[in-house]
């Protein structure tokens, strides 16, 4: 566990590091403030056969309310948690050793390693949704910054290889 600790901090995934001091293990569902899911389970982690289970609670919807909306009221919360039901799945799910993984849009994406230069807008990994020939650029609409998190959330080993 200690070296999952290390390692979660080293490669900056906060919920690793802060679930040692009873703070929620976290993974983005989007890139707005406060689009954060609670991991409720890890399983095959770095295998062939990874899954991360997660649920988006009243407390996630609560800090998308606060940091985003503006808005910390119970309708608020209420109301994400409707939305966010009809669009976000409850698992990551991937093999690793092939760098295929489904993220909680339901999409498939290719991990294809370290990319041979940043882009333009700073990605430093090769990920591709499936059946492209074109790597996410880095930019928040491309959705860069939320398939990292998902899939270091799944495969933390293969970004360490790096």
């Amino acid at each position: 566990m200690k070296r999952a600790v290390v390692l979660g901090i080293l490669l900056g995934v906060p919920g690793w590091a802060g679930a040692q001091q009873g703070a929620p293990d976290l993974v983005a569902y989007g890139s707005r403030a406060g689009m954060e899911v609670t991991i409720l389970s890890r399983q095959g982690i770095d295998s062939a056969a990874a899954e991360v289970r997660v649920a988006h609670t009243p407390e996630n919807a609560r800090a998308f309310c606060t940091l985003y909306v503006m808005d910390p009221s119970e309708a608020c919360v209420t109301a994400t948690l409707a939305d966010v039901a009809g669009w976000v799945g409850d698992r990551i799910a991937g093999d690793c050793t092939a760098g295929v993984f489904t993220g909680l849009w339901g999409g498939r994406m290719r991990f294809l390693g370290r990319l041979p230069a940043r882009s333009e807008f700073g990605a430093e990994w090769d990920f591709r949704e499936e059946g492209s020939d074109t790597p996410l650029d880095g930019t928040t609409a491309s959705g860069y910054g939320v398939v990292l998190d998902q899939f270091r959330s799944i495969c933390p080993a293969r970004l360490a290889e790096g």
